[in-house]
């Protein structure tokens, strides 16, 4: 058995910064990685099985010299395509990877453990929301990834003869 570290995620701490719901520069960038490996793991990987997504982050972490998949790149930034005469348009896998993260930074990215326990710091200049609206706001991002992903999904029957390592019908939620 041999465990492969690869050096590149699907999407990075600066894309995630300057994502459709951009998040502050001075958030930590190893707290953002953690963030984008859990929702590889638990969301991504979830939605394709294991060896669809080995296969994916191996083309991510491809060598320059290997050749394009123009499959896999639509895969992940999403496009304009056609199946059985109709036209379908879809945002990709990496802006849903990213929708993904930006609700665990909801979720999770105001608290801090340290010797004193888990605790919330404040500034002053700004206010923490109340809890409703933290739910809210993570609710609604991890509804849109779960969109996106399912979106990704459909591309990926539709063109199932290009990704033979696709073996999973559906999008398990794994809200908690």
């Amino acid at each position: 058995m041999m465990s492969i570290q690869f050096n590149k995620q699907i999407i990075d701490p600066e894309t995630v910064k300057n994502g459709e719901r951009p998040i502050a520069n001075n958030i930590n960038n190893n707290r953002l990685s953690t963030y984008i490996n859990e929702a590889q793991q638990e969301d991504v990987k979830n939605a394709l099985g294991d060896n669809f997504f080995i296969e994916l982050i191996e083309y991510v972490n491809r060598d320059r010299n290997m050749p394009k998949n123009d499959y896999y790149d639509i895969l992940l930034n999403g496009g304009i395509y056609e199946h059985c005469g109709q036209r379908f348009q879809f945002s990709g896998l990496r802006k849903a990877l990213n929708y993904f993260v930006y609700a665990r930074c909801v979720k999770l990215g105001d608290g801090h453990m340290t010797a004193a326990g888990f605790v919330y710091k404040k500034l002053d200049y700004s206010e923490r929301p109340d809890i409703d609206q933290k739910r809210a706001e993570y609710k609604d991002a991890f509804l849109i990834a779960e969109r996106m992903m399912n979106e990704c999904l459909r591309f990926i029957k539709h063109h199932k003869e290009n990704f033979p390592a696709w073996s999973k019908q559906f999008i398990k939620s794994t809200r908690g």
